[in-house]
């Protein structure tokens, strides 16, 4: 098992060899020792904590919806998992030189990465798990991708939804002021040469997802739903990540008002209701 602090420490690395990466991934644009450093890294190491810490046991077969670059993909295939991972624009570009840094470290045979359109592709199977991190919010019309994505997940399945939190307050302002009230947008795929729609950070809150998924029989379950991102960048600089760390779990779980509207982040578990015997059908 290869943990969330071990794989930064090699992802750190993979920078410095990858150009292409840092155009989403910043962490070499602040000296390590930065509030701006700690504050990225905290959030990139909790993120895939929260990943090993939902998802199935090693061997289990998991789609990582909307990939990315691949980072959580190659994260969850080092520590057992057999994963497919699928993406559209450029993400896949620098797949190869990835695969050779990452094999230096454990053979990545079980992973497997395309370029395809969730609404276009065909589902290779079930899944005991489904990934979508950052994902949901780009994924439009939203019910439709809920219908696919539930045929992807095996009966008693799971999906682990990494998102932001579409009340946080300036996460919202920001929002409006960037694209106004145009939250789903048409976008050209320069791989495939189609246009396809995409969810403008079409943000939502715990509720209204907890209602669309519902209405997937994918009921969210409480127990598994994480707020996270509260305190700004300058605060690591005043705090050790660890004291921050516990007072944003703490302050979550006592002021509902603080967490409803200035926590950018939101985690959660849905899980797929079992089929029932085929007499109770």
């Amino acid at each position: 098992m290869i943990t969330a602090e071990e794989f930064f420490t090699l992802f750190l690395e993979e920078l410095k060899e990858i150009p292409a990466l840092r155009r989403s991934y910043r962490f070499l644009n602040s000296p390590p020792s930065s509030s701006m450093f700690r504050f990225r890294k905290e959030y990139f190491c909790r993120r895939l904590e929260y990943l090993l810490k939902h998802l199935p046991p090693p061997g289990s077969r998991i789609w990582d919806c909307g990939c990315g670059y691949g980072t959580s993909a190659i994260f969850m295939t080092l520590n057992g998992y057999e994963v497919f991972g699928n993406t559209v624009e450029f993400y896949l570009q620098p797949l190869e030189a990835r695969l050779r840094y990452w094999e230096k470290v454990k053979n990545l045979d079980s992973l497997r990465m395309q370029h395809a359109n969730l609404f276009d592709m065909d589902i290779p199977g079930k899944f005991d798990c489904i990934v979508v991190q950052d994902t949901l919010h780009h994924l439009e019309p939203i019910s439709k991708a809920l219908d696919i994505l539930s045929a992807g997940l095996a009966p008693g399945g799971r999906l682990i939804a990494i998102e932001e939190n579409g009340h946080c307050f300036p996460q919202t302002i920001k929002n409006f002021l960037r694209r106004g009230n145009k939250k789903i947008i048409e976008v050209y795929d320069p791989v495939t040469g189609k246009n396809f729609l995409m969810g403008n950070e079409n943000i939502r809150s715990l509720n209204e997802w907890k209602q669309l998924f519902a209405s997937h029989m994918m009921p969210v379950n409480r127990l598994s739903v994480e707020y996270i991102r509260l305190f700004l960048p300058f605060f690591y600089a005043l705090f050790p990540s660890g004291v921050l760390k516990e007072k944003e779990n703490n302050l979550w779980k006592k002021h509902p008002f603080l967490r409803e509207y200035f926590y950018f982040g939101l985690n959660f578990v849905a899980c797929k209701n079992p089929s029932p015997p085929s007499g109770q059908r």
